[in-house]
């Protein structure tokens, strides 16, 4: 007959090594103290003499903290060795303790009223407000021998009483009915880790029982799936209001091979339980014995796996698994292991699950005390990250005493059993508990605005404070989530806030919370969930749209954030901004509908095409009137037109270096008439050029120059068009503007005859046959003398580039690339020194 992993007292010995710990957590200074330990480890958190618990009555061999109990401020302690002077040895007995402030007194001793020699009451405990639960797994029924039993107590006016004893409707020899009991407000489950399931000897069965008017009942057994003998099928179990865990410790796996272990999870559902659903490690190994210990806690669940391998820490080192519920069902989180796991430790072995704090008992731990004097060990959720804060052990700890052998949590109070420990003044293995308060952390989560709506910007505020009585300032992060994802990090203040900013909240309803991570004193806290309710709006799909002059139209889409049941409409409206109605685009308005359950609406807007190269232009479209839902920031948007004439100008605007205050000059248009690119020699042509001072400061006369075929692109201030003239044919015109421009102020120039400075120009009226390439370079002139340049010599500051002009040469065509006229004087309308070269 097997025995559970974690009751096996361990009399081998193993070499001593230091523990060491994991990160410390500062617990009440009270409980906890540091110890000495190796100068590469770091200190670890030991459990105060003056906080143990030991049975006022104790006596050798009793196996007190067996099993142990909390909720509030009651515990519970089993000592299933307990001997009765009258009845005989191993009667059992639970020991019930009251916290007073900060000091743990007993209540009293409770026994069976109907004990006998052997019943081993205590060998299980499960307690929840004024209700105590206990397994003696060793009664014998008027029906079959070691069948077992279970004991209920309540408390009322601070007075214990017991009820009638609970028992198998089908209990058997050897059933061992009580080894494991879970209590949740009105349900009651019992392992019986050596029934038989049908024809299948000893595969182990839970017994679920109700409470209604009349008292307690049998409601149900469950079994596993698939039984097999000597599963060890509810060594383990865990309520959590409607779900109940069981753990199968000794389960072969037909592929991992024997002993792998198996947990399994049934849920009540409309007064029934429903189907075992199999939870399984992520990697099981043959021995593992997974299950031997489950935790519940809403919808996580923690099972041991205490003779799990592990790369670090040997042979039956042990690991627990974390899962979590969710959508997709119970999933696994993580897998945690001892940083300081040794082999034999039997991390696992027991366990305590309370909201999002985890503590593991590791029975067989070698400690500075000696072989197997035990540990357990502490770990905090952030989110859905479980990280290590400590390793514990007993400040007064023995070899053999296997501290951590029994674990319970509830809120920030610790209860850890060491069955073996001796009392020097009675003798060995009277048993012992240790009691600790946990350094806690609460989380609330606040919203700025909620409903909001779509793209508002929404403050999320999360407040971390000490969990009374601990009272350090918490530091560290807090991560904000949207349902599963992370949408946010941020540091806490001196106030313990972090805040999150958003504006990009779905529509419907987020689920956001937030997620402490912990420091150095206090365990990390999660935030119940805020629902963030954000409105559906109206408004464009996009933040601005742009098209293609040559596409003849623009779809413009607007959308609602989320299907609504009723029909929204909306007016549409374009307005001119750069681009003019009529001739840019043609104007439009109008009435949009959204259909019930619809989210996507669209219109058009017609756009012209003036076959001529002018700078992009924008026009403004604008929602309004909208009903049934509100307008989203997105009503009024841009529309940019991309001037795509082919072969049309590139303006080059390259980086500028001057001071504020100066003349900016931009080219915004330069046109040809006829407006195509194909042409032939001596066929008329009219080259119009604007430009515009986008400065702030005043540009003095300037020069603008216009390059046919030049060698090279122009890229030097008031460099003349002549200048580049080696290529043939080599033509250009030359504009001198007096007096300048004003900040905003704009110019057209034109190649008709005397518009341009005839003394530096060679313009026949025509493009001559062979010319491709057009330039036009807008400079403030600087003469000799004058305090400082409008705008900075060496800048391209802006040119435009027309390439792919075809011209045909006709028969007879006049020849102009002639040598570049001499320096004659300006044309009358121009007022400007003599032009000079830089």
């Amino acid at each position: 007959m097997r025995s559970p992993s974690h009751i096996i007292r361990s009399t081998a010995m193993r070499a001593a090594r230091a523990l060491v710990p994991l990160s410390l957590l500062t617990l009440l200074a009270q409980v906890l103290h540091p110890i000495a330990t190796p100068a590469a480890a770091q200190v670890i958190a030991t459990i105060a003499p003056e906080t143990r618990l030991s049975a006022n009555d104790a006596a050798a061999f009793d196996w007190f903290g067996s099993a142990v109990a909390l909720s509030g401020d009651t515990l519970a302690v089993g000592a299933p060795f307990d001997d009765d002077p009258i009845v005989g040895l191993a009667t059992g007995s639970v020991y019930i303790y009251s916290r007073a402030g900060a000091v743990w007194s007993l209540e009293l001793k409770l026994t069976a009223g109907d004990a006998r020699a052997g019943d081993q009451f205590g060998a299980s405990v499960a307690l929840i407000s004024d209700t105590l639960v206990v397994g003696a797994p060793y009664v014998d029924t008027r029906a079959a021998i070691d069948a077992g039993a279970a004991y209920v107590f309540e408390r009322s006016g601070g007075m214990w009483s017991q009820l009638p004893r609970l028992a198998a409707a089908d209990g058997q020899n050897n059933d061992r009915f009580g080894s494991a009991v879970a209590l949740a407000p009105g349900t009651i489950a019992v392992g019986a880790r050596q029934a038989d399931a049908g024809p299948i000897a000893d595969a182990g069965a839970v017994y679920v029982f109700e409470r209604d008017a009349r008292g307690w009942s049998q409601h149900t057994r469950l079994v596993a799936a698939s039984p097999t003998a000597n599963a060890g099928f509810g060594v383990a179990v865990a309520l959590s209001s409607d779900t109940l865990a069981v753990g199968a410790p000794y389960t072969d796996d037909p592929v991992v091979g024997a002993d792998a272990g198996a947990a399994t999870l049934f849920t009540r559902a409309a007064g029934g339980w429903g189907q075992p659903v199999a939870i399984v490690p992520g990697e099981a190994g043959a021995g593992d014995q997974f299950g031997a210990a489950v935790a519940l806690s809403g919808d996580t669940l923690a099972a041991g796996a205490p003779l799990r391998d592990t790369a670090t820490g040997g042979s039956n080192a042990g690991a627990v698994y974390v899962f979590a519920h969710g959508a997709d069902g119970w999933q696994q989180q993580t897998r945690l292991g001892a940083g300081d796991g040794a082999k034999g430790d039997q991390f696992g072995a027991a366990l305590g699950l309370s909201g999002d704090a985890l503590a593991v008992g590791a029975p067989l731990h070698n400690g500075a005390a000696g072989v197997a004097a035990g540990a357990a060990y502490l770990f905090g959720r952030s989110g859905s990250t479980w990280q290590p804060f400590d390793a514990l052990a007993a400040g007064d700890a023995g070899a053999g005493d296997q501290f951590g052998a029994a674990v319970a949590l509830s809120g920030d109070t610790l209860a850890l059993g060491a069955p073996y420990a001796n009392d020097v003044a009675v003798g060995n293995d009277t048993g012992a508990a240790y009691l600790a308060r946990l350094s806690l952390s609460t989380i609330a989560l606040v919203s700025s605005q909620n409903p909001s709506i779509e793209a508002e910007r929404v403050t999320f505020t999360a407040t971390v404070a000490p969990a009374p009585p601990a009272s350090s300032r918490p530091t560290g992060t807090v991560t904000f989530y949207s349902g599963p994802l992370p949408i946010g990090l941020a540091t806490l203040d001196t106030r313990g806030q972090a805040t999150l900013t958003l504006d990009s909240l779905a529509a419907g309803s987020n689920a956001i919370r937030a997620s402490y991570g912990g420091d150095a004193s206090l365990l990390p806290s999660n935030s119940a969930v805020l629902t963030q309710v954000v409105n559906p709006v109206v408004q464009f799909a996009a933040p601005a749209y742009s098209t293609a002059e040559l596409s003849g139209t623009a779809t413009i889409s607007v959308t609602i954030g989320a299907p609504v049941p009723f029909p929204v409409s909306v007016d549409y409206a374009t307005a001119d901004d750069s681009a003019l109605a009529g001739r840019d685009y043609a104007e439009a308005h109008g009435t949009l509908i959204f259909a019930p359950g619809q989210t996507v609406v669209s219109f058009t807007v017609a756009i012209r095409d003036d076959l001529y190269w002018e700078q992009d232009e924008v026009l403004r479209l604008t929602l309004s009137n909208i009903s049934g839902v509100p307008l989203g920031p997105r009503s009024s948007v841009l529309l940019t037109i991309d001037d795509d004439e082919r072969g049309k100008p590139v303006l080059t605007y390259l980086p500028r270096t001057h001071t504020p205050l100066l003349a900016d000059l931009a080219i915004t248009a330069v046109r040809l008439s006829p407006a195509r690119t194909s042409f032939s020699a001596g066929e008329p042509v009219t080259i119009t050029v604007e430009l515009e001072n986008r400065g702030i400061g005043y540009a003095p006369p300037f020069w603008v120059d216009l390059y046919l075929n030049p060698k090279t692109a122009p890229t030097r201030a008031n460099q003349p068009w002549y200048g580049q003239c080696t290529l043939y044919p080599c033509y250009g015109i030359a504009w001198g503007v007096a007096p300048g421009l004003y900040p905003g102020q704009r110019l057209t120039l034109s190649s008709s005859l005397g518009s341009y400075a005839a003394a530096y120009t060679r313009w026949p009226g025509f493009f001559t046959a062979g010319t491709t390439d057009l330039y036009v370079y807008a400079d403030s002139w600087n003469p000799t003398g004058a305090s400082g340049a409008v705008e900075e010599s060496d800048e391209a500051n802006n040119r435009a580039e027309l390439h792919g002009l075809s011209v045909g040469q006709p028969a007879g065509a006049p020849d102009p690339a002639a040598p570049a006229p001499a320096t004659p004087a300006p044309a009358a309308q121009y007022t400007l020194p003599t032009r000079e070269m830089r």
